[in-house]
């Protein structure tokens, strides 16, 4: 009952540590921003393609007004 290991902070070992310049945070941040980016782009992408429907579907429009007269 009485480990001393019990409620200590393990020290990382060298042959498990990280590569040098990288950390746990590091590497969260980078998932965290790469899935910022694809939601990003996927936005952007849904409000292009919405923008595009309307210009054509306005177009046809205008096409149809101009065969009617």
């Amino acid at each position: 009952m009485n480990n001393p290991a019990i409620r200590t902070l393990e020290t990382p070992q060298p042959g498990r540590s990280l590569p040098d310049g990288f950390s746990r945070d590091a590497g969260a941040g980078f998932m965290l921003g790469s899935l910022g980016g694809v939601i990003g782009f996927a936005i952007s992408y849904c409000i292009v393609c919405f923008i595009m429907s309307v210009v054509r579907a306005r177009r046809q429009r205008n096409r149809r007004q101009t065969a009617i007269e």
